[in-house]
């Protein structure tokens, strides 16, 4: 789906509709020994004004879609925590704090019991609206299980058709899907139908986050990406303080954040639909260049960059002229084509004449010397550009090249610790005896430090070497909490804090090291992929943390150490395709 002013801008570069007087011909065969080239996307983005307006304006439109899921999924330990019940057994009984095991046990004679509202804990959730009262606890953690059942399902889709028909389209997929979620939510009273709807809610969540998040920093220029990233997350973790502030301090009733999750969906939505166009990247990874220039001068225009009209990408030149003689077999034509290998524009010269091209940058090699001379030209960025073009986006590229399954591997290892960590904490919380809403507050605290502290962090350190330091933060956190179990309510606050703080810097870090481990065609399969697994033993985490202290404990001690391990096998893109 493309802008009313993208398409109008296409059709204006696609049209031969361009009288050229003899005078303007001769005007523009001047011009075209000058032509603006630039080496990729990046270099485009950085000239038309780097982080401008539309960066921010993409930002804010995408994060709002993305945060919108954040009402939901951050909240499913508040819509299944259970009320104070108070019981009474016989008539001359006072009425006392009880479970609802004893009052569904048949073998106890609960005269009567009611939920005491005037306690800080007892809120208008799903326990009310789904009777979840005398269900099993394995049953109500189906719930939040099936979330993770259906990002797992989502990972194989989503992610995958990103890479194949563009960031946007699964983004809006992704929102669609979710408000279908919240609707069904508001007025479900079925605990079944809650499976089935949380279970699309995932599928959801794979187009309305991660490829949300691609497409995100996609739009930025690379020196932008990690730092927008971050940013990212900073929102999630304010999100999640403010959360728990609303249920100790402002309301009890779940469905407010219904609301505002659906109506911020809806925003992002309509806005994306209107403003956002795909992502440039996408396009140039696809070999669709006259797409990704639509698109870079739309950017242009809206951050008010009127003095760019026109350009070739230089990788566009190569690929173009590799056609030319691959699709012709004159030797005079081929000749000619090679020895403009670097220097020739992908358009005819009639096209050339129309839209006036004016070359600023020298990318001319002397073929009449030594072939590699070449060589040196080229520096480490064009190589991974050349390369990266040679891909056709296939699974088979993917797992036969070396070092990017071995990368997929250990991010997929390491994307799993966050995961299931980011997950877990919120319901091992539960069982912790003190003010729950103390701990969320200190493990949303976490949250927030963690991205500002990778944001510093990140710039003294490689991102490697970040997620091995945020890996043993979390390892020794969460052997302290082995023997601070059940002590203060501060201690334990505070450890998990450090705790929370480990894993979510580790969860970040891995998605800013993706975009360095893999190419963009692969990046939302990689991202994809990385869920699956992530998201499949997620699908646990509400039932370990609810196994006998201290085993979740030690799980996460054992996890995060192979993770901290693998990181150190690493690599980055390989400077040239394993043969």
């Amino acid at each position: 789906m493309q802008n009313i002013e993208e398409k109008q801008l296409m059709q204006k570069l696609n049209s031969e509709e361009y009288p050229v007087s003899e005078q303007e011909e001769g005007t523009q065969n001047d011009k075209s020994r000058n032509q603006i080239v630039f080496e990729d996307v990046d270099e485009v983005l950085v000239k038309i004004g780097g982080f401008s307006k539309f960066q921010f304006f993409s930002f804010t439109i995408i994060v709002t879609g993305m945060a919108a899921g954040a009402f939901i999924l951050y909240n499913l330990y508040y819509f299944e925590k259970e009320p104070t019940y108070m019981c009474r057994y016989n008539q001359q009984s006072s009425y006392k704090i009880c479970t609802s095991e004893e009052i569904c046990d048949d073998a106890n004679v609960v005269e009567s019991y009611f939920i005491d509202w005037t306690d800080e804990g007892s809120l208008h959730n799903w326990v009310e609206q789904l009777d979840l009262k005398c269900r099993s606890s394995i049953a109500v953690s189906f719930i939040g299980s099936s979330f993770f059942f259906g990002a797992f399902i989502g990972s194989f889709i989503l992610p995958r058709a990103s890479d194949v028909y563009g960031r946007r389209p699964m983004f809006l997929v992704g929102l669609v899907l979710y408000l279908i979620v919240i609707i069904g939510l508001v007025f479900n009273t079925s605990l079944y139908l809650t499976y089935v709807l949380l279970l699309l809610g995932g599928i959801s969540e794979t187009g309305r986050y991660y490829v949300a998040y691609v497409y995100c920093v996609e739009m930025m220029p690379d020196k932008y990406q990690n730092l927008s990233g971050l940013l990212i997350f900073v929102v999630f973790g304010c999100l999640q303080i403010l959360f728990s502030i609303y249920f100790w301090f402002i309301s009890k009733e779940w469905i407010n954040l219904a609301y505002m999750g659906g109506a911020l969906s809806i925003i992002s939505f309509i806005l994306t639909i209107w403003k956002l166009p795909e992502s440039p990247r996408f396009y140039f990874s696809k070999k669709r260049f006259d797409e990704a220039r639509v698109v870079l001068l739309h950017i242009a225009k809206f951050n008010g960059k009127s003095d760019i009209n026109y350009f070739v990408f230089e990788s566009e030149t190569q690929y173009d002229n590799k056609n030319l003689l691959e699709n012709n077999g004159n030797n005079e034509i081929g000749q000619a084509a090679g020895e403009n290998e670097f220097k020739g524009s992908m358009l005819s010269q009639q096209t050339q004449q129309k839209l006036g091209i004016n070359v600023l940058k020298d990318t001319t090699i002397d073929f009449t010397r030594d072939p590699t001379a070449a060589e040196p030209r080229l520096s480490e960025k064009q190589k991974i550009i050349q390369i990266e073009l040679q891909l056709k986006g296939t699974l088979g590229e993917l797992f036969k090249n070396k070092t990017y399954l071995r990368n997929l591997l250990i991010m997929t290892t390491i994307w799993s610790f966050g995961s299931f960590g980011f997950f877990f904490i919120p319901f091992y919380l539960d069982t912790l005896k003190g003010n729950t809403y103390l701990f969320a507050i200190f493990s949303g605290s976490a949250e927030l430090l963690a991205s500002l502290a990778c944001i510093l962090v990140t710039r003294c350190m490689t991102l490697k070497q970040s997620i091995i330091l945020f890996c043993g933060i979390s390892c020794a956190a969460s052997f302290a909490i082995i023997f601070a179990f059940g002590s203060t309510d501060i201690l334990v606050a505070v450890l998990i804090l450090f705790n929370n703080f480990g894993i979510t810097s580790t969860f970040d870090v891995a998605y800013l090291l993706n975009t360095q481990m893999f190419p963009t065609i692969f990046l939302g399969t990689a991202y994809g992929f990385c869920n699956i697994v992530g998201r499949f033993i997620s699908i646990m985490s509400p039932i370990i943390a609810k196994i006998v202290h201290p085993y979740p404990l030690i799980i996460m001690v054992i996890f995060s150490g192979i993770s901290a391990t693998l990181a150190l096998l690493l690599k980055r893109m390989p400077d040239q395709i394993d043969k």
